[in-house]
């Protein structure tokens, strides 16, 4: 992926810059995710939380337990709610960015499916990602 990776939210008040290459790029078909997304997936990349500089705007954190059993948080725009990032307790070291927030969002490029036995039906999974019932260890 070409470095570095620079995202905002919809209306410009938080910005942030990571320099680390991606530890995991896919989808989630979780519950939570779909609430997050509000469709059957959420898209995500995830980087070495240390790697990435967060300005503007605060950040809104919300927490809830996942259905792997994990406490899990997402942070929001605290001006326009477009959701940024998300991590969780047993892998705090890493944070999740929302793809939808990239700057260039065509350098996604998707190698997994999670929380597969969540998606709805009508979900089109690309075929040449790995596919995870549920989760997956990192």
């Amino acid at each position: 992926m070409k470095l570095p990776i620079i995202g905002n939210c919809a209306c410009g008040s938080m910005k942030y810059k990571c320099n680390a290459e991606p530890v995991f790029m896919g989808h989630c078909h979780c519950r939570e995710c779909q609430y997050l997304s509000g469709t059957s997936r959420s898209s995500v990349i995830a980087v070495p939380a240390s790697s990435v500089d967060i300005q503007g705007s605060t950040l809104i954190y919300f927490d809830y337990i996942a259905d792997s059993g994990n406490k899990v948080y997402r942070g929001f725009c605290n001006k326009c709610g477009t959701p940024m990032f998300s991590y969780s307790e047993p892998t705090k070291e890493y944070i999740g960015i929302q793809v939808g927030t990239l700057e260039k969002p065509n350098l996604f490029k998707p190698t997994a499916d999670v929380w597969c036995s969540s998606a709805p039906f009508w979900e089109i999974m690309d075929a040449e990602t790995i596919k995870f019932e549920k989760d997956m260890d990192m």
